[in-house]
């Protein structure tokens, strides 16, 4: 299946026309393009799906509120028609569907929140997208984020963040391979159908009015980059050990960043550890 990131037209006259209040009263939430829909994210949840024709969200996240004409579909996602109507509907319990997915939050939910943030713009780096799944992809595993540096020597950078003593980081190598080898498949640079998505959707996030790195420094070949980000990390785990001697096993170049601050921009490349 091929990558793609991208409005079509239709609806993004829609979502500028009767989802112009949607884009306003979500514009503190992060905004992300995916196949002819987006995902607004609180914390490290997609609070909110938009289509051409429906506006979905989980049913946890819509407790306590009466959404007149929603339909529960499969995973337990209700479906609201993409109306005016449903618009104004959803906006008038917004509210409680923040608070809601709010207490639905993992862990490491705010982290990834803050991360994005604080790498939004006039940073070293530049989050460009999260919760990425390769196509096709049958399981439930997603990269975290990812990111452009904003030197003269652009690279693309896969992030995976883990937080304090979360056993998963000893994993972490392996997993960020899979998603190097999804963006970079030949170990020679991004993909041009990758590149070419990402030209695309840093283009309409702006149409949006969000913010984005230069869709000109996104081009086929360019560096593709594994990253660790390790939040409140105890030094003496041993988990990290693990990780790097997983890392040593594996060909792409991927390194480390550790940081106890949340609202901290990751630094320059060259501060960067490497993982290996």
């Amino acid at each position: 299946m091929a990558f793609s990131r991208k409005l079509r037209d239709p609806l993004l006259a829609k979502l500028l026309g009767i989802g112009a209040p949607l884009l306003d009263a979500l514009r503190a939430l992060d905004l992300r393009i995916r196949d002819n829909e987006i995902n607004f994210y609180s914390a490290d949840k997609s609070l909110l799906k938009v289509s051409q024709s429906a506006l979905v969200l989980h049913y946890k996240y819509a407790a306590g509120c009466e959404l007149a004409g929603a339909r529960k579909s499969k995973g337990g996602y209700l479906s609201l028609p993409f109306t005016e109507q449903s618009v104004t509907e959803v906006l008038e319990h917004l509210p409680s569907i923040l608070k809601n997915v709010r207490e639905h939050a993992g862990v490491e939910g705010p982290w990834e929140e803050a991360l994005v943030r604080a790498n939004e713009h006039g940073t070293p780096l530049v989050v460009l997208d999260r919760q990425v799944r390769r196509p096709g992809d049958g399981d439930q595993r997603r990269l975290d984020l990812v990111a452009v540096t904003t030197d003269e020597a652009p690279m693309l950078v896969a992030i995976e963040l883990k937080r304090g003593d979360d056993n998963r980081i000893q994993e972490v190598p392996e997993q960020l391979h899979k998603y190097l080898e999804m963006l970079d498949p030949d170990g020679e640079g991004l993909s041009a159908d990758v590149a070419d998505a990402y030209r695309i959707a840093c283009t309409q996030l702006k149409s949006l009015g969000r913010v984005g790195p230069d869709p000109r420094t996104l081009t086929a070949g360019m560096p593709v980059r594994g990253l660790l980000v390790l939040a409140d990390y105890n030094p003496r785990s041993t988990l990290l050990a693990r990780a790097r001697e997983c890392a040593r096993r594996l060909p792409r170049p991927m390194f480390l960043w550790t940081t106890a601050k949340r609202d901290a921009p990751v630094p320059i490349p060259q501060d960067w550890q490497p993982l290996q």
